[in-house]
C-alpha cells in the first residue's frame, strides 16, 4: 500500500489488546454504503430477505468452524448486523484465531452465498471493516443483550 495513504486508515481496534483470549464481544457489521439489503422494518419486528436468511444461517454455523466460540444474542437489521460473541478458551496457538477472524469468515461465507444468489460475482455486500467492543462485566453484558433484543423496535 502507498505509504502516504496509511495515515488515512482509523484504527478501530483497541491498542494492544489480544482479541483472541476468551471473553464476550459485541459486534456491529455494516452493509456496504449502509444498503437495506438484509430485510425491512414491520410492525412485528424484522422481516428477513433471503439475503438476510443467509446471514442468519451462516452465523449459526459458525462455531463449527469455530470450535472455541459460542453464540450469544444477534440481530439481523436491514442494513446492519449485532452480535455478541463468547471466546470460551484462549486461542493464541490457533493460526487467525480470535474476533478478527470470526468476523472475516463470516463476511466471506455471506458475502460468497447473497452473491450467489444476486448473481453478482464480486459484489460488495460489507462495509471494510466492522465495530467492536470488549465486554467487561455483567451489568455491560446484560445492557447489550437488552439493547440486540430491542433494536428492531427502534
Amino acid at each position: 500500500m502507498n505509504q502516504r495513504f496509511l495515515h488515512n486508515r482509523r484504527i478501530i481496534r483497541k491498542a494492544n489488546f489480544n482479541y483472541s483470549k476468551p471473553g464476550i464481544y459485541f459486534v456491529t457489521i455494516n452493509t456496504y454504503n449502509k444498503r437495506k439489503l438484509l430485510g425491512s422494518l414491520t410492525d412485528s419486528g424484522i422481516q428477513l430477505s433471503k439475503f438476510g436468511e443467509i446471514v442468519e444461517t451462516v452465523w449459526n454455523t459458525m462455531p463449527g468452524l469455530h470450535v472455541y466460540l459460542k453464540l450469544d444474542e444477534y440481530v439481523v437489521m436491514p442494513n446492519h448486523f449485532h452480535a455478541l460473541l463468547h471466546i470460551k478458551h484462549n486461542i493464541e496457538s490457533c493460526p487467525n484465531g480470535g474476533v478478527s477472524s470470526i468476523v472475516r469468515d463470516f463476511k466471506s461465507s455471506t458475502t460468497r452465498k447473497i452473491n450467489e444468489l444476486r448473481q453478482t460475482p464480486g459484489g460488495r455486500v460489507w462495509q471494510r471493516s466492522y465495530w467492536d467492543k470488549i465486554v467487561y462485566d455483567t451489568e455491560t453484558l446484560c445492557r447489550i443483550r437488552e439493547y440486540i433484543k430491542t433494536n428492531p423496535r427502534r
